[in-house]
C-alpha cells in the first residue's frame, strides 16, 4: 500500500511537472492579433497563427468546398476578448475544423452590446465542435437557424456562461432528430465530452492581468490588449504610446505626437485652427480643448439629430477663443450655456473685419450664457433670432472691452429681428410652483392663479421636468430647440392651476420649472415662468437583481454573486436567498420578469394650437372712470365706484374658482395600509381597504454584500438558486427573483484538487 502511495505520489508531482511545462511552453509561445473579419480562406490562414485576438472574431459569408475542407489548417487561437461571430458560413460541418483550442471568450466588447457567441443561419454545421471552450465571461451566446445543428442541447451552457439566462438556443435541428451523448452527459458530438472548467483558481482570469495576479483597473500601468496591464515603459519598448490608461498606436484626435525628454512617444494636445462643427464627429475633435488658438463656428442645420448633451460634453471645457465665436443656422440650440467655462472671445480674428461675436438665424435660441465673458476686440452681431428677447442682447454692453466699438447699435442688433416671437420685458413674470402631494410614480403641482385681467389670454401651461440627481440644473440645460432632449414636457390644456405629472421613476429626484402657453398676438401681452424646483418621488418594490452567477467551491459549498437591481426603486435594505435541488430535466429556469419603463423614454411631443378665449372682457381702467365722472354729481361718481369694485371682486372671485377646482378631481393614489388580519382574503381586503402582508422566506444578506456562499449541500447535485431584493421604508418591500442553477463537485473532484494544493 505504501508503494501504491508512493507510486500515485510520484506520478502526480509528474502530471503537475508536465503541466507547468506545458503551461510556460504556451506563455513563451503566446501571438498576439487584432480584430478580423474573415470572408476568405485567405483571410482565415492570416488567423491560423494566433492564440489571442485581441477584439472579435467574424466568419461571415464564407463557403467551404470539400477540397478547402482537406487542406484546411486549424487556428491555434485560445482566447478571443470580444466576441465570435458565426453567420452564413457554408460547407461547414463542425467549428472544429476552424477553433478547435478556443478555450475562454472574455466579452470585453459585445454584439449588439449582448452577445459573446453567435451562431446563426449556417445550414451545413452539424455540430458546434468548440470541444476546449469553457468559459464564455460576460454577454450571452445566441445559436439559432441553423437548421442541420445537433448537440445544442447536450452542452452544459450553465458551466460556461455561469448563469441559466445567457443562452438562446432556437431554431435548430430538433433534439429528437440528433444523437445523443450516450454514456457522457455533456458532449459537444459523439465521443467528444465536454471539459468542465477547473476552479477558481485555476480558470483562467476573469479580469485584467498584471504581476500575476487578476485586476479590475491597471492602477499606475496602462492597459495592454484589453486583458493586461504593463508599465508605461513596457508601453513604450513595444513601440506604443501610453495615453489616458491604454497603450496607444496613435494619439487621439485633437492631439498631436511630440517625443518626450528620454525619447518616448507622448500625445500633447493641440487645438489649433478654425474649427467648425456640424455633427457629432467635428465635435469629437474638440476633445479636451481648453483654449482654442483659432475660431469657432457652430452650424447644426440637422434638426433631428441630437446633439445637446455632446455641446455640454465636449465644447464646456473651453476657456478662450482667440478669434471668433459664430453661431449659425442651428434650431436645436436654445442657449449658449453648453459654453459653461468661455471667458474670453480674443477677436484676433473677425468676421468682416467687425465681429467677434456673431449670432444670427438660430430660431429656438432664448438665452446665452450664465457668467461674464470678456470680448476683447470687435462688435457682436445678432440678427434673425426669433426668440431671443432684445433685452438680453443689450446685457452684453459691458462685455465688450474694446474702447473704440462704442454702444451696441440697431445694424448690430435689431428689436425686429430678435424676439419678436416672444414676450419680453416687464411682460415676463414669475410664477409660484408648489408640490402637493406625490406618490413613487407621480407628482401633483400647483401653480398661483393667473389675476382675473390676465386670465382670458392664457391657454394652459407646459410642465418642464427631468431627473436630476445633483441641485444644480438651470432650465436651459440639455435643452433641445427642437424638443428631442432630455427634458420631459407635458401640457395642462385649460386653465386649472393643478397637474399631475405620471410615469416618473421611483425613489428620484426631479428637477422641474413651469411656464404659461398664452395668445401672442392680443394687445394684453403677459407671460409668465417658475423657478426651477426639486421633489422626489417615494419608493416601491425593486426589479430583480441584474445578474446572477456561482462558482463551485467543493462538493458541499458554491459560491453565489450578483449585480445588483436595473431598477433598484429605492434603497437596497437586504436580498434574500433561497435554493433547492432540481432534476436535470429542469434545465431552462428563466428569471422573474423585468418591469418595462415604456412612456418615460418615449414621451411623444404635444403640438397645441393656439384657441382664443370664448368670451373677452377687457374692463375701462380706473382712471378714465375717475374722468368721465367728473361730469357726474359726487353721488353717482360714489355708486359708479362701487359698482366697479363689487364687478372686479366678482370677477376675481369667479376667475378664481374658474382657475382652482379643489385637489379631489387631482386625487395621488397611496398604497393601502397592512390588513390587521394576518390570513385576510381578497373579499376582507375589498371591504376593509388594505393590502395583505407578504411574507418572504431564505437568507437575508445585508444590501451592501453582493455574495454569498452556500453551504451544506450534496455532492454532485444540481440546486436552483433565487434571489430577490427588498428596498427599505417600504410595507410589502421584496420584488421578483432571477434563479440560476449551479451543480457541486463529485468528491472525486474535490480530492484531486486538494492533492494539488498539497503539491
Amino acid at each position: 500500500m505504501k508503494k501504491m502511495n508512493s507510486l500515485l505520489r510520484w506520478l502526480l508531482m509528474l502530471a503537475i511537472h508536465f503541466f507547468m511545462i506545458t503551461v510556460t511552453a504556451n506563455m513563451a509561445t503566446e501571438n498576439i492579433c487584432k480584430a478580423i473579419t474573415i470572408r476568405s480562406i485567405e483571410d482565415f490562414n492570416r488567423m491560423q497563427n494566433c492564440t489571442i485576438v485581441v477584439g472579435h472574431v467574424s466568419i461571415v459569408e464564407l463557403y467551404f468546398t470539400k477540397d478547402m475542407l482537406k487542406t484546411l489548417t486549424a487556428a491555434n487561437v485560445e482566447e478571443i476578448t470580444d466576441y465570435l461571430l458565426i453567420y452564413r458560413v457554408n460547407g461547414l460541418d463542425t467549428l472544429e475544423r476552424l477553433l478547435p483550442k478556443l478555450e475562454i471568450i472574455r466579452g470585453a466588447d459585445l454584439l449588439f452590446d449582448r452577445y459573446a457567441l453567435v451562431l446563426y443561419e449556417n445550414r451545413e454545421l452539424q455540430n458546434i465542435g468548440l470541444i476546449s471552450l469553457k468559459q464564455v465571461l460576460d454577454g450571452s451566446v445566441r445559436i439559432a437557424a441553423n437548421p442541420n445543428l445537433c448537440f445544442t442541447d447536450t452542452i452544459d451552457w450553465i458551466s460556461i456562461t455561469g448563469s441559466a439566462t445567457s443562452f438562446v438556443l432556437k431554431n435548430n435541428k430538433s433534439p429528437n432528430y440528433c444523437p445523443t451523448c450516450s454514456k457522457i452527459k455533456h458532449c459537444w458530438s459523439i465521443g467528444k465530452p465536454q471539459q468542465q472548467p477547473l476552479p477558481s483558481a485555476q480558470k483562467k482570469c476573469r479580469s485584467l492581468l498584471g504581476d500575476r495576479n487578476c485586476k479590475d483597473t491597471c492602477i499606475f500601468n496602462v492597459k495592454l490588449n484589453k486583458r493586461e496591464c504593463v508599465t508605461p515603459r513596457r508601453c513604450h519598448e513595444l513601440g506604443l504610446i501610453p495615453f489616458e490608461g491604454v497603450c496607444r498606436e496613435t494619439c487621439p484626435p485633437n492631439h498631436q505626437e511630440e517625443n518626450d525628454s528620454q525619447g518616448f512617444r507622448t500625445c500633447k494636445i493641440n487645438c489649433t485652427g478654425n474649427f467648425i462643427v456640424n455633427n457629432e464627429s467635428d465635435l469629437k475633435s474638440l476633445t479636451d480643448c481648453e483654449i482654442i488658438n483659432g475660431s469657432l463656428t457652430l452650424e447644426l442645420f440637422d434638426k433631428k439629430t441630437k446633439l445637446i448633451t455632446q455641446l455640454e460634453k465636449f465644447l464646456g471645457n473651453i476657456k478662450e477663443i482667440s478669434g471668433y465665436l459664430k453661431i449659425l443656422r442651428s434650431p436645436q440650440v436654445l442657449s449658449l450655456n453648453f459654453l459653461k467655462k468661455l471667458h474670453i472671445i480674443g477677436g484676433q480674428q473677425l468676421i468682416d473685419k467687425k465681429y467677434s461675436l456673431y449670432v444670427v438665424d438660430n430660431y429656438h435660441l432664448e438665452d446665452l450664457w450664465q457668467q461674464k465673458v470678456a470680448i476683447l476686440k470687435g462688435r457682436v452681431f445678432f440678427h434673425l433670432n426669433s426668440r431671443l428677447c432684445y433685452e438680453k442682447i443689450l446685457q452684453l454692453q459691458p462685455q465688450l472691452k474694446d474702447t473704440s466699438v462704442g454702444n451696441i447699435t440697431i445694424s448690430d442688433a435689431s428689436r425686429h429681428s430678435n424676439g419678436e416671437r416672444v414676450i419680453c420685458g416687464n411682460n415676463v413674470h414669475e410664477l409660484n410652483a408648489t408640490v402637493e402631494d406625490y406618490n413613487s410614480n407621480s407628482v401633483r403641482i400647483k401653480v398661483n392663479p393667473m389675476p382675473a385681467e390676465d386670465k382670458d389670454v392664457l391657454i394652459g401651461y407646459i410642465y418642464y421636468y427631468k431627473i436630476a440627481p445633483v441641485r444644480n440644473v438651470t432650465m436651459y440645460d440639455g435643452r433641445h430647440g427642437c424638443g428631442y432632449d432630455n427634458w420631459h414636457m407635458d401640457f395642462s390644456a385649460g386653465k386649472n392651476v393643478r397637474h399631475i405629472l405620471t410615469d416618473l421613476r421611483p425613489y428620484t429626484q426631479y428637477a422641474y420649472f413651469v411656464k404659461t402657453l398664452t395668445i401672442t398676438d392680443y394687445h394684453n401681452q403677459v407671460d409668465a415662468y417658475s423657478k426651477v424646483q426639486y421633489f422626489s418621488t417615494l419608493p416601491t418594490k425593486p426589479s430583480p437583481p441584474a445578474k446572477i452567477f456561482h462558482r463551485p467551491l467543493n462538493a458541499q459549498e458554491i459560491e453565489v454573486y450578483w449585480w445588483p437591481p436595473r431598477y433598484p426603486n429605492g434603497a437596497i435594505k437586504h436580498y434574500i436567498l433561497t435554493f433547492e435541488a432540481v432534476n436535470e430535466n429542469g434545465y431552462g429556469s428563466k428569471s422573474g420578469p423585468t418591469p418595462t419603463d415604456e412612456g418615460y423614454y418615449n414621451k411623444e411631443q404635444l403640438i397645441y394650437d393656439e384657441a382664443l378665449s370664448n368670451f373677452i372682457y377687457v374692463p375701462a381702467p380706473v382712471e378714465e372712470l375717475e374722468s368721465r365722472a367728473k361730469e357726474r354729481n359726487s353721488t353717482e361718481l360714489v355708486k359708479e365706484k362701487e359698482n366697479f369694485q363689487k364687478y372686479q371682486h366678482r370677477k376675481e372671485e369667479e376667475s378664481l374658482r374658474e382657475q382652482d377646482t379643489g385637489s379631489d378631481q387631482f386625487l395621488i393614489p397611496k398604497p393601502k395600509p397592512i390588513c390587521q388580519n394576518p390570513k385576510a382574503t381578497i373579499q376582507f381586503q375589498k371591504e376593509n381597504q388594505c393590502q395583505a402582508r407578504e411574507y418572504y422566506e431564505g437568507k437575508k444578506i445585508a444590501g451592501n454584500k453582493h455574495s454569498y456562499k452556500i453551504t451544506g449541500l450534496q455532492e454532485e447535485v444540481l440546486y436552483r438558486i433565487t434571489l430577490r431584493a427588498c428596498v427599505d421604508g417600504l410595507e410589502n418591500n421584496c420584488g421578483p427573483t432571477i434563479s440560476i442553477l449551479a451543480k457541486t463537485f463529485s468528491k472525486g473532484v474535490e480530492r484531486f484538487l486538494q492533492s494539488i494544493k498539497q503539491y
